[in-house]
């Protein structure tokens, strides 16, 4: 008896000895994979990794699942609201800008002091509204860049319905035009939470990375513009061709004829712009963007080749043409925008870019652009096509080396992490002095890169 009670209590020693080097060994676990999950997933690496410190750690698989279970639950209970401060500052904006004057407008409230207490109050409305509506509200950057680039869509076709109907009409009679005007105004507030709905149902079904949600946007951007410079090509503006400013307005009747042509010449475009533009570029974005591993930076990337095609097809504009062609000019430059973009898209297809590595990559551009200018400028260059060309080299260089000095990540490598690496927030300093301690408000502000 004395026997199985000696073995007894050695068992529950062991047992008590083993279950705190496994205790020990599951919190060193679990350190690792909040460690790991910690911008939002778990790349094949630090999968890889964290099998090996399992193992090395005595960790049994059973065990490991159950640890990531609890954990995962864990981080889903948190709400990931890391996008919810972008967006709350430009409703901020919009609600100053838009609803502090369109409210008192439509509510004949014309005394001065009515539209600047309702701008002040527009501002600390439309924080405290948006605060209220995210405050559950699981929004990360993806989430918010789509509800916001969302709310400026509904706005652009708030004000393009107003341009199709004509609802600011200035010829109209004065309780008519006023009403109308009104009208204008109403449509105007009702579109940006209408885009924000829009932009927020489009993520659900979507459910984008942040770099999937910015390229998105920027197609849809692109499907506006390409429509506008598309139909400015083959449908000019009706003044295009008049370049005699002395004859510009020959009567009375002429300047009105002149303003009803341009009127339905825009109603025209707007028209295309909004019906096909924008749905077309949203539908193509889809199509290129979401089977793509784009991490923020890429999307950068993809802005800063759209921008720099433009401006280089305007310098190659100046080098291969020798007169001004408005027309040509937008179509050419917005061809050479989309063309640069997909070269971009092409160049960085095996790569994932952290923001800093895009930007230091458009710095590294924009200094051999400059270089470009300045070698121009010193060898007192006079020829103006001859500069844009030394310029245009200085481009391409620039950006060649940049490339050869940034080291970036593996495709797919950075493409699920949704969190931007910038923060600015509000915070106390301590200073010391004269043996006294000091509370000191301030801004912290950090940047990763």
């Amino acid at each position: 008896m004395r026997n199985i009670l000696s073995v007894i209590v050695a068992f529950i020693c062991l047992s008590v000895s083993f279950s705190q080097e496994t205790s020990t060994a599951g919190r060193m676990y679990e350190k690792a994979w909040n460690t790991a999950m910690s911008d939002g997933a778990i790349s094949s690496e630090e999968r890889a990794l964290l099998k090996i410190l399992s193992e090395s750690l005595a960790i049994h698989q059973d065990s490991v699942t159950v640890i990531e279970n609890r954990l995962s639950i864990t981080k889903e209970d948190l709400l990931d609201q890391s996008g919810r401060w972008p967006l709350v500052l430009q409703n901020m904006i919009i609600g100053s800008g838009l609803y502090g004057w369109a409210i008192p407008y439509v509510m004949d409230a014309e005394d001065f002091r009515w539209y600047a207490g309702t701008e002040m109050l527009s501002l600390g409305g439309a924080f405290y509204l948006t605060y209220k509506y995210t405050k559950e509200m699981r929004i990360s950057h993806a989430r918010a860049q789509m509800m916001r680039y969302g709310g400026l869509v509904g706005l652009r076709y708030g004000l393009g319905i107003n341009t199709v109907f004509d609802l600011y009409n200035e010829e109209d009679d004065e309780n008519d035009t006023i009403e109308r005007r009104k009208t204008w105004a109403l449509i105007l507030m009702a579109s940006v939470p209408a885009g924000i709905y829009g932009g927020d149902y489009l993520f659900s079904k979507l459910n984008p990375t942040n770099g999937q949600a910015w390229v998105l946007t920027q197609w849809t951007a692109i499907g506006g513009i390409s429509a506008r410079a598309v139909t400015n090509y083959f449908d000019p503006n009706p003044d295009y061709n008049n370049d005699d400013e002395d004859d510009y307005y020959y009567n009375e009747d002429e300047e009105k004829q002149r303003d009803k042509d341009y009127e339905v010449w825009n109603r025209r475009h707007t028209t295309i712009e909004l019906l096909i533009g924008y749905p077309l570029g949203f539908y193509l974005g889809q199509k290129l963007t979401m089977d793509k591993n784009y991490s923020f930076g890429d999307a950068l990337m993809l802005y800063q080749g759209y921008s720099y095609g433009f401006f280089n097809t305007m310098m190659l504009q100046e080098i291969l043409f020798n007169d001004f062609d408005e027309k040509r000019w937008m179509l050419f430059n917005t061809m050479g925008a989309i063309g640069s973009m997909f070269f971009y898209d092409r160049w960085i297809a095996d790569e994932d870019y952290a923001t800093g590595h895009s930007i230091l990559m458009a710095l590294g551009s924009a200094s051999g652009l400059a270089f470009g200018f300045g070698m121009a400028i010193i060898l007192d260059v006079q020829d103006l096509e001859a500069m844009m060309v030394m310029a245009l080299a200085g481009y391409g260089f620039g950006t060649y080396f940049t490339r050869k000095i940034v080291d970036v990540y593996p495709d797919g490598s950075l493409a699920n992490n949704n969190q931007l690496n910038f923060s600015l927030m509000p915070t106390i300093f301590a200073s010391k002095s004269n043996n006294q301690l000091k509370m000191v408000p301030g801004l912290s502000l950090e940047i990763n890169f």
